[in-house]
């Protein structure tokens, strides 16, 4: 049976409700968000729109909507846990010839990420991931090769320090633009 179907007797078959897609993020503060952006919107790069620039946490994945509450809830016992931390984002680097994909360079505060996504991970969003967890805030993901090469010149230069206070919970239902559904402070 696929996804939305029912059993024989009628009932709704478990995981066959309504689903999201969700993902979890550290946004990138201004004025770096801004020129990430700008970029990217430059380059036709047709991921750079929906959500603001950041460092992935969870990735995109699709959930029963009904799971919602249970995420929303583990993220809060996980934010509560944690404290803030500096992350250092400096120059350009490429995951190619495995993906085309070019992105700013977590120096510092990699460690703290991945026990963030690490806590995050677990519970309700324990999700195998398609490559290992990678702290990095993405500037052209699969967009011709001219435009990759414009990011990783343009935003070589970049060396910025932002203190991360918490992370974001975005979702949108199948065919929907993504919306902020939480934000959680680290900490609190």
């Amino acid at each position: 049976m696929s996804r939305g179907e029912t059993a024989p007797d009628g009932e709704d078959l478990p995981g066959s409700g309504p689903r999201v897609e969700i993902g979890v993020l550290v946004p990138v503060p201004e004025p770096l968000s801004g020129r990430v952006r700008a970029l990217r919107t430059a380059i036709g790069d047709p991921r750079g729109g929906p959500i603001p620039p950041h460092v992935t946490v969870v990735p995109p994945t699709e959930i029963d909507a009904a799971a919602l509450p249970a995420i929303v809830e583990h993220l809060s016992t996980v934010a509560a846990l944690g404290r803030p931390f500096e992350v250092h984002l400096q120059g350009t680097r490429t995951f190619q010839p495995v993906t085309d994909v070019v992105y700013l360079a977590v120096v510092g505060g990699a460690e703290e990420l991945d026990d963030v996504q690490d806590a995050v991970r677990r519970g309700p969003l324990a999700v195998d991931l398609r490559y290992p967890y990678h702290p990095h805030v993405t500037l052209a993901h699969d967009v011709p090769q001219a435009g990759l090469d414009r990011a990783r010149s343009e935003m070589a230069d970049v060396d910025e320090r932002f203190t991360v206070g918490g992370f974001v919970l975005y979702a949108h239902p199948v065919e929907a633009p993504w919306e902020i559904v939480g934000t959680f402070a680290l900490g609190s």
